[in-house]
């Protein structure tokens, strides 16, 4: 199979230090320079920001979607629009610490997650951290590519590039 690799982080991606976003962006960059295919869950934030310098290098997008027509987006040449299959919704079911809390949106969302997370060869997270430790949407993909086995890198709140 093709390289891809899975872009993620905060809808408050735009509130991050310079540093933090340049380390993103460029991580993005440089995989879609490499001819890797860029996926994304196409929510506003770091998946919109890892859109933009994917389309501006030509690069393979693939954006999996919690449900159709939720990005808005048309597939097209270079890119592909997903949703998340029954397996998905599963997986999400078993790494969700408490699944049986989550509203059917959020459950969508978290299903998009694992898709996306499966279709990767690779996952780069930029997350939102609260008292220390990555939260919300991000620190779901983190437990999944982990449960998952993909390879996974994180970008802590000083810059740093991790692997985790």
């Amino acid at each position: 199979p093709k390289a891809s690799v899975l872009f993620a982080g905060s809808r408050r991606f735009d509130e991050f230090p310079a540093e933090r976003k340049e380390v993103f962006l460029a991580m993005v960059q440089t995989v879609a320079r490499s001819g890797a295919a860029v996926i994304t869950g196409g929510a506003k934030g770091a998946d919109s920001a890892a859109m933009k310098v994917a389309a501006e290098e030509g690069a393979r997008l693939v954006v999996y979607e919690p449900y159709k027509g939720a990005s808005g987006l048309t597939a097209g040449e270079n890119l592909k629009v997903l949703t998340p299959v029954p397996e998905d919704f599963k997986l999400a079911a078993q790494i969700h610490p408490n699944w049986a809390a989550c509203s059917y949106a959020v459950r969508r969302l978290h299903a998009r997650t694992v898709a996306s997370v499966r279709a990767a060869t690779a996952v780069l997270v930029c997350p939102l951290y609260k008292g220390g430790e990555p939260v919300g949407g991000s620190a779901f993909t983190i437990l999944a590519a982990r449960r998952l086995g993909v390879p996974l890198l994180v970008i802590l709140q000083d810059g740093t590039l991790i692997d985790a």
